[in-house]
């Protein structure tokens, strides 16, 4: 393997591994799961009325940085290889400073 080959095979598994780091915190059915106690009064109760559950508060600051650099990772080898950086850059700090929605434990 020559060692540009081996360069891009290693940035992939880069890549790869940020991104599976990075759904790691994203438990979205668990984290959104009724209490066993809850479900029961829900169903013994006929279900007419969705009780009032308290969620975890999660945070998504961890997830966010493995996305943007594992987006580094492959935007800078295609800005490089397509002569584009200037626009991939300007692209890169719109996404970064979009507005991050969190979840938060219901009042």
């Amino acid at each position: 393997m020559s060692d540009a080959t081996q360069r891009e095979h290693d940035r992939i598994k880069a890549v790869a591994r940020l991104l599976h780091e990075g759904c790691r915190p994203l438990r979205v059915l668990s984290a959104l799961a009724w209490p066993p106690e809850v479900k029961a009064d829900f169903l013994a109760s006929g279900g007419q009325t969705l009780p009032e559950v308290s969620y975890a508060p999660f945070d998504p600051a961890p997830t966010i940085k493995a996305v943007r650099e594992a987006r580094r990772l492959i935007f800078t080898v295609f800005a490089n290889r397509l002569d584009i950086a200037p626009l991939v850059a300007v692209v890169t700090k719109l996404l970064d400073s979009a507005p991050v929605v969190r979840m938060s434990s219901a009042a």
